[in-house]
């Protein structure tokens, strides 16, 4: 009768956590994070924002930058086209609310919360934000 009991414990805790990570995956496929990695200050040029973004399909996420510059109009191609060739695809995996990026130097492990990934470095936290898509 123990093993029996015991036996279905450790299924159902199997099939738990099975589930649990599952849903993780489920609710981050097909969806896209950003996050602000750097701010650079070009004296009477402006602005210069580079981002992170995270796009999770079912088996991989592409992992690219961004740069959005607000300096004039003749200096934006210098900079927005820096790291158009910068995206690299990984294999990830959620459980609970753990999300590992396979092979991925710079975003190895995420903490999952609500509608944000969250990576932890020593000087502080870098925060991904859910991007919204466009309804047409």
């Amino acid at each position: 009768m123990k093993t029996g009991l015991i036996k279905l414990f450790l299924s159902q805790a199997l099939l738990t956590s099975f589930a649990s990570g599952l849903k993780a995956q489920t609710k981050l496929t097909n969806k896209t994070f950003k996050a602000e990695i750097g701010q650079l200050c070009k004296d009477e040029l402006g602005t210069i924002y580079t981002y992170c973004l995270l796009n999770f399909k079912k088996d991989s996420v592409t992992v690219s930058t961004s740069v959005i510059a607000d300096v004039p109009p003749e200096k934006k191609d210098i900079y927005e086209h820096a790291d158009d060739n910068s995206a690299k695809v990984y294999k990830w995996k959620a459980h609970n609310n753990l999300l590992s990026i396979i092979d991925c130097k710079e975003y190895s492990q995420l903490t999952i919360k609500k509608s944000q990934l969250v990576y932890h470095i020593t000087s502080g936290d870098i925060i991904f934000t859910e991007e919204k898509s466009i309804q047409q």
